[in-house]
């Protein structure tokens, strides 16, 4: 068995970005969260975050630049082909929950709640 989850809990180096996509039906929301990693001083580490659809429209909606959030998902690996032929590698999280800590309204507590993938599954497989 085997098991692809990751917990971070930091702030947005700046305001949520709208991705923009060609179903006119799904939201998505990159994210840049920052944590602090603690060895021989403090170092500010830099997380891309892809959150999806109802809890996409809710992070565009109530965070901006400084937000404290605390982010549940799948870490994701993938490579791109640049155009010289080159390959580019990275990495991102795939949110499945963002929960907002910094003091909510009630409208973004009942956005907070709505599902990650709103059902709509790229491939058609819900699993």
């Amino acid at each position: 068995m085997s098991f692809n989850q990751i917990i971070i809990l930091g702030n947005l180096g700046q305001d949520p970005e709208e991705v923009a996509t060609r179903d006119q039906n799904q939201t998505i929301a990159r994210l840049q969260v920052a944590t602090d990693r603690i060895t021989k001083g403090t170092f500010t580490d830099w997380h891309t975050v892809t959150v999806w659809n109802g809890v996409a429209r809710a992070c565009l909606k109530y965070l901006k630049k400084g937000s404290k959030v605390q982010v549940i998902g799948e870490m994701r690996y993938n490579t791109v082909v640049q155009g010289d032929g080159t390959k580019k590698y990275y990495h991102e999280i795939n949110a499945q929950r963002v929960e907002f800590l910094d003091r909510p309204t009630e409208r973004a507590e009942e956005a907070i709640n709505a599902p990650a993938h709103d059902g709509h599954h790229e491939d058609g497989i819900p699993f």
